[in-house]
């Protein structure tokens, strides 16, 4: 094999492209780090839903720049936050950075918060079959300090129910994609046969993350049915609207799950 040099390489690269005629693509992921700067130009990086080290760089010129601003603008978006979207663009090759995306054109996630609407969506996670027996579940539980994260420990270990956790941040604003990525991984592992997402009370603004749409999404994905004990009966969010089974307190979930495993029967959607 004759040797390339670098630019040899990069130009294949860039024929490559060129000639199979990538055109326009659609991509899915979430918008980290979209910043527009005084020349018009906005630049960001796309990530896979659930994160993970595959991401590509987002770029667009003036015009497109403004037409996305006005897009995030428009669901109240703010700097910073990840946002699940779609990019339609083209497929580029930069020696500097790579394979990146050049943005026509962007839309948006546009879930709305109003919790009617959230009633009316799919829900694929509560078509998943209530298990025959539960032996052990996945628990996401605040990583500060929460009394109800110790009831439901006590509930499930005296109903002989193991635990695999992960305690992550519940507030601020990489909670969303910390969670997102919690329910991930719990979804790799064969073990859990249902998942728990509990919070104890607290101020209404405490429970904005659990109305995130990453959150929401991921639930959609789980494998294992999702029951939900976030607040008290006075909290209601989308993740609680997503999953198989929302309780009205974190102890009540660990109690609907133990007394499923004692009856071994399915249980309902709400409770």
């Amino acid at each position: 094999m004759t040797p390339r040099t670098v630019g040899e390489l990069t130009d294949e690269l860039v024929d490559t492209i060129r000639t199979h005629a990538f055109g326009l693509v659609a991509i899915t992921g979430v918008l980290h780090g979209w910043k527009t700067f005084r020349s018009g130009i906005a630049i960001g990086e796309l990530v896979e839903n659930g994160g993970g080290p595959r991401r590509l760089r987002v770029f667009a010129l003036r015009h497109h720049a403004k037409s996305a601003d006005a897009e995030l603008r428009d669901i109240g978006w703010v700097n910073g936050d990840p946002q699940p979207v779609t990019v339609h663009g083209h497929v580029v090759f930069d020696p500097h950075w790579g394979l990146q995306i050049q943005l026509l054109r962007m839309t948006v996630d546009r879930v709305d918060h109003a919790h009617n609407d959230h009633e009316t969506r799919d829900r694929p996670n509560a078509l998943h079959p209530w298990p025959a027996t539960i032996e052990t579940v996945g628990l996401i539980a605040p990583s500060g300090g929460d009394d109800a994260r110790a009831d439901v420990e006590t509930v499930l270990d005296g109903a002989g129910i193991a635990t695999i956790e992960f305690r992550v941040a519940v507030t601020g604003p990489r909670a969303p994609v910390l969670i997102a990525q919690a329910l991930d991984r719990l979804a790799l592992n064969p073990r859990p046969a249902v998942t728990l997402l509990i919070r104890g009370g607290g101020p209404a603004s405490d429970f904005l993350t659990f109305d995130d749409p990453l959150v929401g999404i991921a639930i959609d994905r789980h494998r294992h049915p999702v029951v939900t004990g976030l607040g008290h009966a006075t909290n209601r969010t989308l993740a609680d609207i997503a999953a198989h089974t929302s309780c009205i307190t974190p102890t009540a979930a660990a109690h609907l799950v133990a007394a499923a495993t004692e009856a071994r029967e399915p249980v309902s959607s709400t409770a």
